[in-house]
């Protein structure tokens, strides 16, 4: 923004002369016409416009520096300008008077030069002043005035020859240029303090600053929050007055900063830090910065969410869990009540039965609910890389760690939930971090002496038996009693089959919306053993919604589950190639009971034929019928 530049000129030449001087320049400029008393309501008005400076001369400039704030910038008339004007007075008279309100200086040499006398008259600040000033030339005897055009129109008022004293164009170019100067110089101060005081107005920490005698010259509003006092009251109040306890005084005799101090004011517990203004080797004042305590715990909480909320959020809910089935409803009665406590959680179940949502609900249902939610699964990472991801390390901990170092999972999560999948799956060393971090409430960083303290809790979750693996030595005692203190068995599909058409109804109608599944494939869905569990179940939904317009319901299920077993049981190629008849002639089963060897042999036989029943059913010597039924105990 270009600065705001007027000039009060007394007579209207000036005006017309500075208009021309600030055309060349480029320099916007506001022209009034006043003199005097006259000029003070001009300029207080340019200062309710927000000028930045006004340009006069004499008397006038005198007259808006008393009355108003806005910087003056005089336009004097020079020597030369004064020596112009005695030399026309020359013409009257070898005697005048200089009526003006600066005194020249080296007006005698002038007067010598010229040949003629002059005395100065310059006690006057209004036009009274000037006409007693040229009531004292006519009593001294001088018929001639020259000055001021306040003072020329006087005087001639009385019948005196007056000769204007002007000002020179030169003058008036550096009057608008030093004006530029001082405007631009304004403008940047008048930036820095509205920088300085937003920063004072809208800090969320407290600030104080004393002079060097203790004396409070800032008290912002953060600080009239915290402490209960009003700005009004602290400044121009001794600090250690006002608060009994601080130690700014020591800070302003030692000279030595205090920081991250805590303190008691009233009620309130803050965190301050205390530091001394010195300014060439000079100390000038003491500035104080504080927060409360729990303002602080508060941002911490609300910074780690905002900074790491890299979907450290829990998105599902004990809603979101189907099933209606008496094994499902008492795994969600238990985990809900477990919600509430404040206990360690370990979920027990195969895989795929929805180990990570029940620990989302949990944490959804807890008092930690607005805090983090941080899922890590344990055996999807390397032992070194699972410690620095889970505790975090600091720059330079290893080669390739992350400039500034980087927060371990445990940290991001203070104030919420961790939930470690596949607990079973760490190493000792790692069960021994884990114990401490459960028994302390504290992690340590890769590279780092330093301990940091965590609210964190637990959500553990294992498709193994831990017990077992305690009693093989592979997973440490103390910590599967850390662990195993809130428990919760979910259960697996097989054992809440009237959940399946529920689940396979939900899942489908997130994908293809308004189609129902076919009664006979509900059925022997429902027989299926499920070995993949609610996630398989999703995955054959989802092959089911693409795929039910172009096969049969029952054949896109006959390949799915054909792939299953296929996992579990290697191809009867594969089983020649290690060794066995490669005919085609033969299938190998385990020897066992009858039932478990038909089971077999009918798998691998309908893994053969492709899963054609009527093909299996005649080279197997029976009816349709006879092969539904054993299809069915199979699956």
């Amino acid at each position: 923004m270009r600065p705001k530049i007027a000039l009060i000129t007394p007579y209207s030449e000036l005006g017309t002369l500075a208009a021309e001087v600030a055309r060349e320049l480029d320099e916007p400029l506001i022209i009034k016409q006043g003199a005097l008393e006259e000029s003070i309501q001009i300029a207080r008005e340019l200062e309710k416009e927000h000028v930045d400076v006004i340009i006069s001369r004499g008397g006038t400039a005198a007259a808006i520096r008393r009355n108003t704030d806005v910087p003056v910038v005089l336009c004097d008339a020079t020597t030369f300008d004064v020596l112009l004007a005695l030399h026309r007075v020359k013409k009257y008279s070898r005697r005048a008077a200089l009526v003006v309100y600066n005194p020249v200086p080296g007006l005698d040499t002038i007067a010598e030069i010229l040949g003629i006398e002059v005395s100065q008259f310059c006690s006057y600040e209004d036009s009274h002043g000037v006409e007693r000033e040229i009531e004292r030339a006519v009593k001294a005897g001088f018929e001639v005035i020259a000055g001021s055009l306040v003072a020329v129109r006087l005087a001639r008022e009385r019948g005196l020859v007056a000769i204007p004293l002007y000002t020179s164009k030169e003058t008036v170019r550096e009057a608008i240029l030093k004006a530029r100067e001082i405007a631009l110089v304004r403008q940047k101060e008048a930036e820095r303090v509205k920088r300085t005081q937003a920063i004072l107005d809208f800090a969320y920490e407290g600030i104080i600053v004393t002079d060097e005698q203790g004396i409070i010259q800032v008290f912002n509003p953060a600080a009239e929050k915290i402490t209960g006092i009003s700005a009004a009251q602290a400044i121009g109040q001794k600090v250690d007055q006002l608060i009994p306890n601080t130690r700014l005084i020591a800070v302003k005799e030692s000279l030595q900063p205090e920081l991250g101090e805590l303190q008691e004011l009233g009620k309130a517990t803050i965190v301050t830090n205390r530091v001394p203004i010195i300014v060439k080797n000079k100390l000038v004042g003491v500035v104080a910065t504080f927060h409360e305590v729990s303002r602080i715990q508060n941002w911490e909480r609300k910074i780690r969410k905002a900074l790491y909320s890299r979907g450290l959020v829990a998105k599902h809910t004990f809603d979101d869990i189907i099933g209606n089935s008496r094994a499902i409803i008492k795994a969600k009665i238990q985990a809900r009540n477990y919600g509430s406590y404040e206990s360690t959680v370990l979920l027990v179940g195969e895989t795929g039965t929805g180990k990570e949502l029940f620990a989302h609900a949990i944490h959804n249902v807890s008092s930690r609910k607005q805090g983090p939610f941080v899922a890590v699964n344990c055996s999807a990472l390397p032992e070194s890389l699972l410690e620095s991801e889970l505790f975090g390390y600091e720059e330079g901990a290893f080669t390739g760690a992350r400039k500034g170092g980087k927060p371990g999972l445990f940290e991001l999560a203070h104030g919420g939930t961790i939930f470690l999948d596949e607990i079973s799956s760490i190493s000792p060393n790692m069960q021994a971090r884990l114990l401490r971090v459960i028994q302390e409430k504290e992690v340590m960083r890769l590279g780092s002496d330093k301990l940091i303290p965590v609210d964190v809790r637990i959500i553990a979750a294992t498709n193994e038996d831990l017990a077992a693996l305690v009693a093989q030595g592979k997973f440490r005692e103390d910590l599967y009693f850390r662990l195993n203190i809130l428990r919760v068995r979910i259960p697996p599909l097989r054992e809440r089959r009237e959940d399946i058409p529920l689940l396979a109804q939900h899942f489908l109608d997130k994908q293809r919306p308004g189609y129902s599944l076919d009664p006979v494939l509900l059925e022997r869905m429902q027989h299926y053993r499920w070995p993949g569990n609610v996630r398989e179940l999703k995955s054959f939904i989802s092959r089911y919604a693409i795929l039910v317009d172009e096969m049969p319901a029952e054949a896109i299920f006959d390949e799915f589950i054909a792939e299953t077993h296929r996992l579990a049981n290697p191809p009867e190629d594969a089983a020649m190639a290690a060794g066995g008849d490669q005919s085609g002639e033969t299938i190998t089963v385990k020897v066992g009971p009858l039932e478990e060897m038909e089971r077999e042999l009918i798998q691998k036989m309908l893994v053969r034929y492709a899963h054609n029943r009527s093909a299996l059913a005649k080279a197997l010597g029976i009816s349709r019928s006879t092969l539904w039924k054993k299809l069915k105990l199979v699956q």
